[in-house]
């Protein structure tokens, strides 16, 4: 019990070293888990730290390590809104349609939480505009569920397909009358009507 509580506050101690200098001092040994833990990508970009994902990739990270729920650095960029982390990814060679355990690429995670900016700058890197995440959703239909008009204006504009269904049957109009977002439903019937006419 002793051991236990002497780690506990060892581990207390090291985390109030900031964190550039906890990389440098690598602490844990380079294979010791919780060393990958300290030295990941993923994890700097979830506490927003762009200086210690550029120097993590400036030692040879790949930008796109994971956390525990499979989110690249670039995900958790796109769910955060942080653009300048996102463009340090891209130039760092980031992969741009990773998928995460429930299969959603950053282009989902950025429909989902309304993040127009970093959408528009996976989509002019040439992020995918139809993925299908595992329960068989678009960014489109994702975005409409959310109810984000700015975003589904953006996929629409893409060539996203509007008639594309999940694997329940239901496409992006359908998600949006959810959203109880007028605007979002009424630009997808003047898109589904393009497409007919």
């Amino acid at each position: 019990m002793r051991t236990r509580g002497a780690a506990i506050l060892l581990l207390f101690l090291i985390l109030l070293i900031p964190s550039g200098v906890r990389a440098q001092m690598n602490l844990f040994g380079e294979h010791n888990p919780l060393a990958s833990y300290w030295n990941n990508v993923a994890r700097a970009a979830a506490q927003g730290d762009t200086a210690e994902v550029e120097s993590l990739i400036a030692a040879g990270n790949s930008p796109d390590e994971t956390d525990a729920r499979g989110q690249t650095a670039l995900h958790i960029a796109a769910e955060k809104g942080n653009l300048a982390m996102a463009k340090i990814l891209l130039k760092a060679g980031a992969a741009l349609d990773p998928k995460d355990m429930f299969g959603n690429t950053p282009l989902d995670v950025a429909a989902r939480n309304g993040q127009t900016a970093i959408a528009k700058l996976l989509l002019s890197a040439g992020a995918e505009v139809d993925p299908v995440n595992n329960a068989g959703m678009t960014p489109l239909m994702i975005a409409a569920r959310a109810g984000h008009l700015a975003i589904v204006t953006l996929l629409l504009q893409k060539g996203a397909n509007i008639k594309a269904t999940d694997y329940t049957g239901r496409n992006a109009l359908s998600w949006a009358r959810d959203s109880h977002r007028r605007a979002v439903v009424e630009a997808l019937l003047r898109a589904l009507k393009g497409k007919t006419s």
